[in-house]
């Protein structure tokens, strides 16, 4: 007579069966997910790659334009014309403060005569 198989899951050892296949569901996920992490770790490092290309431009672009220093790559002389041009401008204001506050004062004494 044939042999009859039984069912899978009468079959003997069947939770050792079902805990190796889980364990190889488990190892395939794992094997699957490092590709991806290397995969995903090899286009970081070349988009880091190229930042760092381009920080080292522009650190050359600065370098080259002399502006290395905290003032922006403003050159002493541009520095001195800014201050002088800042007293210029104060003193300017304070004339017109002072030309509106006698404006003012003359506009009141006028409305105050014709009350």
């Amino acid at each position: 007579p044939p042999t009859i198989i039984p069912p899978i899951a009468t079959r003997p050892n069947d939770d050792r069966t079902m805990a190796s296949s889980k364990d190889l569901e488990n190892r395939i996920a794992a094997l699957e997910s490092s590709a991806t992490f290397a995969a995903t770790q090899d286009a970081v490092r070349a988009v880091q790659i190229e930042n760092l290309a381009k920080l080292r431009e522009i650190r050359d672009a600065i370098a080259t334009a002399g502006g290395g220093g905290v003032g922006g790559g403003a050159s002493s002389k541009e520095l001195d014309a800014l201050k002088k041009e800042n007293e210029r401008l104060k003193k300017e204001n304070e004339k017109q403060a002072y030309r509106i506050r006698h404006l003012c004062g003359s506009v009141r004494e006028l409305q105050a005569a014709k009350a």
